[in-house]
């Protein structure tokens, strides 16, 4: 049994959750405070946290470590989302708060935030299985943007972030000279050219079954309806609490536009000041189900809090984890390289080539399957430029990586994938004053590690047929390229010579390409 305290310093809300992990009786929530405070209006707007908010800040996170000491917790993991995220002086912020509360905030960037989020709805294991057996969607609101992820047949089809937050369109709108009643009206103005183009270019004519809704804003009226007597619901889905119909959903809306502030924080059971944003939430919810054409939403409560438990779960093998989530961050590559008309046969090929590459040099290398990973996803996006320009393919890859956020990584890793691909193709000036991008020395070495590899496996499959017929064995200093009797690869020996002379340099391995005994 495992206690683990999570902290989410959101956008509009910090919140603290305990929790209990066992493998025998998963993960439990035992305690949970959450306090509301808006660091996200002032830095999307300048850039930075008045000190005022980080003195309250500091204050609620003192209160969160004496909860955390007395439940004796064996771990705890804090992280900062958007209004951390776009403050100029982030890491002043977080010093200051380390000093003067004794919690460490790691940053997330859009695409760790948004992945754990989805990993707090697959918490759900069951429910969230059964969901993406059939399309679906997860609608991640947040207070600076929007996240919108598509399934199909258990597998992530896309995902897209657009800068659609709550917080965010409330601080735009505020600015207007809006006459009474218009306010939907705006929202839905304000929200239309950008969802608008994310039906055109990603649900086409997908029909979502079921949009599951991860916010703070719609998921507590859900949970208010939850609390009501069974007399008194309105459910359409079998008395199961976590369902809202599109119908019910436009009562809620037209509910609380019809009510005063009071009457309806009253009938909701939320703050007044809560209602505006919530109000927002819910526009965009609808907006969104009817350009998904779904008529169904779950609504499983979760938060990002969840997310932060089931990766501890994860990581420390406490928990069998039934999903693969490795596969969902490929097929995020995947997807990319659909939209420049990548070649499925290439992909497959020099994905499958990376492996057993990586494989074989095990012992050289090091390296782990996290780092698998990330040569897998620039094996498949290697050649996603010759969309733009088949000259200069290495570069316009290199910028189209960089330009797309991908789900599950991090800033640095996304860097990393863009340089090995960059490099796969063109040569490179050493040395510490030339790492690119401001890269760490670790990051560097391991761009280089992943680079080597994936020239001597892109050098392998210029023919994707051959690489079906090629095995790699490492002995002594030697990765041996082995081929049999009816193969031709003179050309690929050829190649071969200048393509893997930084395999010999960072891993004190030569490439050989010779017959199989």
């Amino acid at each position: 049994m495992k206690t683990f305290a999570a902290i989410d310093v959101g956008s509009y809300e910090l919140m603290l959750k305990i929790f209990e992990i066992s493998e025998k009786k998963g993960i439990r929530e035992i305690d949970m405070l959450k306090h509301s405070l808006d660091l996200g209006t002032g830095t999307y707007a300048t850039g930075r946290i008045s000190s005022e908010k980080v003195d309250e800040l500091c204050r609620i996170l003192s209160r969160f470590s004496d909860v955390m000491r007395a439940y004796r917790t064996d771990s705890y993991k804090a992280y900062g989302t958007s209004a951390i995220r776009e403050t100029l002086d982030s890491e002043v912020v977080i010093d200051l708060i380390e000093k003067r509360t004794g919690i460490k905030i790691d940053i997330l960037s859009n695409s760790e935030q948004r992945f754990l989020d989805y990993k707090s709805v697959a918490a759900r294991q069951e429910d969230f299985l059964e969901i993406i057996e059939k399309p679906a969607a997860i609608v991640d609101v947040g207070g600076g943007s929007i996240q919108i992820s598509l399934f199909n047949k258990d597998k992530l089809v896309s995902t897209q972030n657009m800068r659609l937050g709550v917080l965010r369109i409330r601080e735009s709108i505020s600015k207007m000279d809006l006459k009474s009643g218009r306010l939907s009206e705006a929202v839905r103005e304000f929200a239309s050219v950008q969802l608008e183009a994310f039906r055109k270019m990603y649900v086409k004519d997908l029909r979502v079954e079921t949009a599951i809704i991860v916010d703070d804003y719609l998921s507590a009226l859900v949970d208010r309806k939850a609390q009501m007597p069974v007399s008194d619901r309105k459910s359409q889905h079998g008395g199961n609490d976590r369902y809202v119909s599109k119908e019910e959903l436009e009562e809620i809306i037209k509910t609380v536009s019809g009510m005063s502030p009071v009457e309806a924080a009253r009938l909701y059971g939320i703050a007044e000041e809560s209602l505006n944003i919530t109000f927002i939430s819910g526009v965009i919810i609808k907006q969104i189900c009817e350009i998904l054409h779904s008529g169904k939403l779950w609504v499983p409560g979760v938060t990002l809090c969840d997310g932060m438990a089931y990766e501890f779960a994860e990581k420390n093998r406490i928990l069998r984890i039934r999903h693969d989530f490795t596969e969902d961050i490929l097929a995020c590559a995947r997807a990319v390289s659909r939209r420049f008309m990548g070649s499925e046969a290439m992909e497959d090929a020099i994905d499958r080539t990376c492996v057993e590459v990586f494989n074989a040099l095990k012992k050289v290398h090091k390296l782990g399957s996290r780092e698998r990973t990330l040569l897998r996803m620039a094996a498949i996006l290697s050649d996603c430029g010759n969309y733009i320009s088949m000259q200069n393919r290495s570069e316009c890859s290199y910028y189209i990586i960089m330009a797309t956020e991908m789900i599950g990584l991090s800033h640095s890793e996304r860097v990393i994938i863009a340089n090995t691909v960059k490099y796969n193709h063109m040569d490179m000036d050493r040395g510490m004053e030339h790492y690119p991008d401001h890269m760490d020395v670790s990051d560097y070495l391991l761009m280089l590690k992943l680079t080597a590899m994936l020239r001597v496996s892109d050098t392998i499959c210029r023919t994707p047929e051959k690489a079906l017929g090629v095995s790699f064995k490492h002995k002594g200093e030697e990765l041996q390229i082995l081929y049999g009797d009816d193969m031709n690869m003179t050309v690929e020996k050829g190649i071969m010579k200048n393509k893997t002379k930084l395999l010999k340099e960072v891993l004190g391995v030569t490439a050989v390409v010779r017959r199989a005994k």
